[in-house]
């Protein structure tokens, strides 16, 4: 922000250089830089800040920045107070390095990942594009040499003849000669005209006196447009377009890499604190042992560090979500397991493995069901064997009262004394 808006300072101070208010926003921003960089090197030290690899270049850009802005805001008054000489010559050299100051704006590309991207992107397309300007230069010189064979001479006139001329319907030949001979003056000014063709700004200029000296002319034009214009831009879009997309997926695969060494290093901490915190060796962690774990502030910066962003009472929360089982124990598989996934972020992976999860899941239920309706169709067939046996007894019940009655009704017919007797011994039991 400080960036943007000294930015604009400068514009300003371009545009409207005599008010006094400038030298405010200039003593204001010097201020914030160099309290910037103090910070950064009192943080990290001057030796990671200065030698670090990744940070070098960045350190040194922020340095000359700064200083400059010191030379230019309190040195070069203070010098002046003093009564030196600033020559026009020295105050020139005075406004170049207070343009330098548009260095800072470099300084955005650090703070936006999506920047670094697109320069690292540049950077690798012109390291490809060198050669395909190789190859037009090598075009453009050889076509020169030709040209400036054939065409040159020592005209009268400047370039600028060749760039005014409107109506070539009514060039004569000698005219038309003449702006020839200055467009291909030598091999200098010939590279520079066929560039003016190839940017196809302005060249029936220089087409149009040649194709009133030789018709065939136009032949030549057709191909060499083609190939050195037509066909290079597209390559060159081609190559840039390229870059971008190497650019981009290059990025995204440094991004994995660190997302799975950050998660490695997590992984690695949950198990050196499981492992720390389970007091009696068991193995496991109750809630008493997983509290005092969670309660431990070096355990909350190592998390903050690895990207683990969650409070303590959240964390004591969890206790209820990782032990599944609910026998008040976690093993390391599941500690290490459950809060591994709590701290990566929701991605494809993570919902194609909740559908295989609930796969698993409903294929063990599925399997349970059928082991649930295997019982029960067991028992309905033992419950039918039961009422068939039931009935069958109730039937031989039946069958053996109906016999016994018959038979007391026999007895009763033709021995009664003894059906007495069997009654009585009967009812004495």
């Amino acid at each position: 922000m400080a960036i943007g808006a000294n930015a604009f300072v400068l514009a300003g101070e371009i545009d409207h250089p005599y008010w006094e208010g400038w030298k405010y926003f200039d003593n204001l921003f010097v201020t914030i830089f160099l309290c910037e960089l103090t910070l950064r090197i009192y943080s990290e030290g001057w030796r990671q800040y200065y030698f670090s690899r990744s940070n070098f270049a960045w350190a040194l850009l922020d340095t000359v920045t700064v200083s400059l802005g010191v030379f230019d805001t309190w040195i070069t008054p203070a010098l002046q107070f003093l009564g030196a000489d600033l020559s026009s010559k020295k105050n020139r050299s005075l406004r170049a390095l207070r343009l330098l100051r548009l260095l800072r704006m470099v300084r955005v590309i650090r703070v936006f990942p999506q920047l670094q991207v697109f320069m690292h992107a540049l950077v690798v397309m012109f390291g490809q594009m060198i050669w395909i300007f190789l190859v037009l230069a090598i075009i453009l010189v050889s076509c020169s040499i030709v040209v400036t064979t054939y065409l040159g001479g020592d005209a009268d006139g400047s370039f600028a003849d060749v760039l005014a001329a409107d109506n070539f319907q009514t060039l004569t030949t000698s005219e038309a000669v003449r702006l020839s001979q200055i467009s291909f003056r030598d091999v200098p000014t010939s590279v520079f005209t066929l560039f003016i063709v190839i940017t196809q700004d302005n060249w029936r200029k220089i087409a149009d006196p040649l194709i009133v000296q030789y018709p065939f002319a136009r032949v030549l034009f057709v191909p060499f447009i083609f190939f050195a214009s037509w066909i290079m831009i597209s390559v060159l879009t081609a190559v840039a377009s390229d870059s971008m997309v190497s650019a981009t997926s290059d990025k995204k695969e440094d991004e994995v890499k660190k997302q799975m060494a950050r998660a490695a290093a997590f992984i690695a901490f949950l198990e050196e604190s499981f492992r720390a915190a389970d007091a009696d060796g068991s193995g496991t962690l109750d809630k008493n042992e997983f509290e005092k774990m969670v309660g431990q502030e070096v355990v909350h910066q190592e998390m903050s560090r690895l990207g683990f962003s969650m409070t303590e009472e959240e964390l004591i929360k969890v206790w209820d979500i990782l032990d599944v089982e609910g026998n008040g124990e976690l093993t390391i598989q599941d500690f290490v397991a459950g809060l591994s996934y709590m701290q990566e972020k929701l991605s494809t992976r993570h919902v194609v493995g909740l559908g295989y999860a609930l796969q698993r899941v409903a294929g063990k239920m599925h399997n349970k069901m059928d082991e649930i309706k295997s019982e029960l169709e067991t028992m309905r067939c033992s419950q039918e064997k039961m009422l068939e046996a039931l009935y069958r007894q109730d039937v031989l019940q039946e069958e053996q009262e109906l016999h016994l009655q018959l038979w007391q009704e026999w007895m009763a017919a033709n021995d009664p004394e003894t059906l007495r007797r069997l009654k009585a011994e009967q009812a004495t039991r």
